[in-house]
């Protein structure tokens, strides 16, 4: 099932500001110089881009109330991310959560309400 950091989540989707990397890259820069021969590299480091992704719970008012606050506590700290493939993406640090945005849900047994929560991190190792 789909999660941020254990808590459970209906949908956990990937973003348009890039996807969660399974290993992170060696980050380098290069350049040259006119006039002398070659190239200058400079490697900062294994990592790689911010990632975005949303999460969706669909439960009662109060419900995805209780559910966003498990998540904003989350921010700051180091975790791991389920999609909604299953697949899992550890050691990822949440840099942002966003504000909870709640939908009318039109579904049975008690479910009224649908909540979404942008997550920003980064992947650390």
């Amino acid at each position: 099932m789909a999660g941020i950091f254990g808590v459970t989540c209906t949908f956990v989707k990937t973003e348009e500001a890039g996807c969660i990397p399974s290993a992170l890259k060696m980050r380098s820069d290069i350049w040259q110089v006119p006039g002398i021969s070659g190239w200058g590299i400079f490697q900062y480091g294994y990592g790689d881009s911010p990632f975005a992704v949303k999460a969706v719970f669909y439960s009662n008012d109060a419900g995805v109330d209780v559910w966003a606050a498990s998540i904003y506590a989350l921010q700051g700290t180091i975790g791991s991310i389920v999609d909604d493939h299953g697949d899992t993406y550890t050691n990822c640090y949440l840099l942002r959560v966003s504000n909870v945005r709640k939908h009318t849900a039109y579904a049975t047994g008690g479910v009224t309400t649908r909540g979404e929560i942008m997550c920003e991190g980064v992947k650390l190792a």
